[in-house]
């Protein structure tokens, strides 16, 4: 069972432009600073997982190079309200959090246009998914592709030379990346009460 499809319309918002509207902001500054903080004392980025694995942040969000405004009240309370959701969503399952940003962000918004489908975002999430990408860098180890990029060369030979040993792991594949989903839909709606108890 999914969620309310103003949901779904939310979260894309916050995602695809919600975020991005801070950057471009009066408010860019600051989150600037927030940035610096992602380095240590030696300037040294302080290092994250794989963007593709299982313990990843995928914080791939557009910052355009625009004067800065004052965003809208609307826009500061629909992205405070979502936020705030959201961060009770990453305290109770932090990887249903990454799911939801996967799945209804810009990751999801680039396969929603293609055969594979929003759905696809997840797949290099999965334990089947990582799995077979480390495994894919193990054996091709000069290649520059991504994880998603690696994944869809797998459904693409599969098309072209089916086996029953990849059928069987593409579908293992998806079918964790919907329970990964269903999931996050779930912890998503627990926040539904929480928000309504909070509210002014």
């Amino acid at each position: 069972m999914g969620i309310l499809r103003k949901d779904e319309d939310l979260l894309i918002w916050f995602f695809e432009r919600g975020v991005s509207v801070f950057w471009r902001s009066t408010f860019g500054n600051m989150l600037e600073r927030a940035q610096a903080l992602a380095y240590d004392s030696e300037g040294r980025r302080i290092p994250t997982s794989e963007a593709w694995t299982t313990g990843a942040e995928l914080r791939v969000r557009e910052r355009r190079q625009e004067a800065s405004y004052e965003p809208e009240d609307a826009d500061l309370v629909r992205a405070a309200r979502v936020s705030r959701r959201l961060r009770w969503v990453q305290q109770a399952d932090p990887a249903a959090e990454q799911t939801l940003e996967a799945y209804y962000g810009r990751a999801g918004a680039r396969w929603a246009r293609t055969d594979q489908g929003r759905m696809f975002a997840l797949y290099p999430l999965t334990p089947a998914g990582e799995k077979f990408v480390r495994g894919d860098i193990a054996k091709r180890p000069d290649s520059e592709a991504t994880a998603h990029e690696r994944l869809l060369a797998e459904v693409q030979v599969q098309l072209v030379a089916p086996t029953q040993q990849r059928r069987e792991l593409l579908a293992r594949i998806h079918t964790q990346s919907e329970r990964r989903l269903n999931a996050a839909w779930d912890a998503w709606r627990v926040t539904e009460a929480q928000s309504a108890a909070s509210a002014p």
